[in-house]
């Protein structure tokens, strides 16, 4: 499994970041990380003053990505992955209040992100999609990295500290990745009691693959959720959650 590197510096949250909007594609990752390190270094020199970069890092930031812009590929890829994110945290979320929820699963999940993106939309104003073949479609292709857009989605919901920016000191970076942490373990363990073909799974199988996540490393200290009760919008949505007799 790939372990996210951390070094303990300021580059850690734009190497994070870079992993979570390309966890399967290793040419645009470099180019995201090596693009938020010239605009880092640019903040740190005058107006009219100069900065040293690395050929390889500048031939990265030159690349070509066709007709769509970087930037536009960047704004997709998190609009699909919190989706992702979205699925895990409320799957996680009924998995943690076992007397309100006895039977969490990822169609239950997948149905209430779905409720949620009825009635409300992106930051940029476009629709979130709410069809379960297209947010199952999303979870899929970044499930090895839900488990850190969980966590950032769980921390806007449950802040562990005071703080805009959710990585934006060591201290930061630490509690962001102790809140992956346990979502990872959830995660890798977690399987859904009625597992069958199609949105769920062929075979009984962990929600995350222990082999192909982005692996948080062990030196970090699990953290979770500032949670108390069960949440609202797990309550709500399931009100109208259509079960047949006899299934889940």
């Amino acid at each position: 499994m790939p372990e996210l590197e951390i070094r303990g510096n300021y580059m850690d949250p734009i190497w994070i970041l870079a992993v979570m909007h390309f966890p399967n594609d290793e040419e645009l990752r470099e180019k995201y990380y090596a693009e938020k390190f010239a605009e880092c270094e640019l903040l740190e020199v005058a107006p009219t003053g100069s900065v040293e970069l690395e050929s390889n890092v500048l031939q990265r930031i030159l690349q070509r990505t066709g007709k769509t812009s970087f930037q536009e590929i960047v704004a997709k890829c998190a609009r699909d992955a919190y989706i992702a994110g979205d699925v895990l945290k409320t799957l996680f979320g009924m998995y943690s209040f076992p007397d309100n929820f006895p039977e969490p699963s990822l169609r239950k999940a997948i149905f209430i992100v779905g409720k949620y993106a009825e009635s409300n939309r992106y930051g940029d104003g476009s629709p979130i999609p709410k069809g379960r073949t297209k947010i199952g479609e999303y979870f899929d292709s970044f499930r090895n990295v839900a488990h850190l857009w969980a966590a950032m989605r769980l921390h806007q919901d449950f802040p562990i500290r005071e703080q805009e920016e959710i990585l934006g000191s060591q201290e930061a970076v630490r509690d962001f990745l102790g809140i992956a942490h346990t979502l990872q373990a959830f995660g890798c363990k977690f399987i859904p009691k009625r597992s069958s073909s199609g949105i769920e799974f062929v075979a009984p199988s962990p929600i995350l693959d222990p082999d192909t996540i982005w692996k948080v490393p062990n030196f970090v200290t699990p953290l979770c959720p500032r949670w108390t009760k069960p949440p609202q919008w797990i309550l709500d949505s399931l009100t109208s959650y259509p079960a047949p007799a006899g299934r889940d």
